[in-house]
């Protein structure tokens, strides 16, 4: 039984199967997929009939949701575009494109779990030689000069505002360039916060001049992670 932090009983036996070795482990499957393809992880986040087919129920996605281990989103269906698009909200009532992921608490949970087994799992295809040097990597952000650059190579140039996407570089800059930041936006409604985060994250990610880069959601709607996508020339 899973030891939740603030819940008043754990899981019982009855639930505890496809809650658990099912759901948990398909949406903490999805996480690794998207960390490890250095995605958002919305753009990996799980679609309701994905999870209803593994067991379980809109009771189940009520309980996750009420507990903070899962958030969720309806998914916008456009005829262009590169990536997925998500309308946020905070209500227990879902729809055919409802699509969920987990929470840091859900991760923090469902990686005890699943962890193991799911890297081994990846092992055979896994190649990421860049993140062997991302901690000797520092990303710079030049406010005066609106420029952004991993080792010197620039990535990407601003010849117009971009406050939100000007703002998280700054914060990250500030901060030494850590691996995960919490939200530097300024507050708004939960949703609207959520959805003017994964749009600034989006725009980061645009029309770099040299792919070097990636940020990304951190699965909760209140934070933002980096990591390098290959290794810079002068960083080889």
């Amino acid at each position: 039984m899973i030891d939740v932090s603030g819940a008043q009983k754990p899981l019982s036996p009855a639930c505890s199967t496809n809650l658990t070795t099912s759901g948990l482990g398909l949406l903490y499957r999805a996480y690794r997929y998207a960390q490890d393809a250095s995605q958002d992880p919305w753009e990996f986040a799980v679609e309701i009939s994905e999870l209803h087919a593994v067991g379980l129920t809109n009771a189940d996605f009520r309980w996750l949701l009420c507990k903070g281990l899962v958030t969720h989103a309806r998914e916008i269906l456009t005829a262009d575009g590169d990536r997925r698009q998500f309308d946020f909200g905070d209500s227990l009532r879902f729809c055919p494109r409802s699509c969920f992921q987990l929470t840091e608490a859900g991760l923090e949970i469902a990686s005890t779990m699943f962890d193991d087994a799911i890297s081994a799992s990846m092992m055979p295809f896994v190649r990421r030689p860049a993140q062997s040097i991302a901690a000797e990597v520092k990303p710079k952000w030049d406010g005066e000069r609106h420029r952004f650059f991993v080792c010197e190579q620039l990535v990407k140039e601003f010849k117009v505002p971009s406050p939100n996407q000007e703002t998280i570089l700054t914060a990250f800059e500030e901060e030494d360039w850590p691996i995960r930041i919490d939200d530097p936006l300024p507050p708004g409604s939960q949703a609207d916060g959520k959805r003017r985060l994964h749009d600034a994250i989006k725009g980061l990610n645009r029309n770099q001049k040299r792919n070097l880069i990636r940020f990304m959601g951190d699965g909760t709607g209140e934070g933002i992670l980096w990591e390098l996508t290959e290794a810079p020339p002068s960083a080889q």
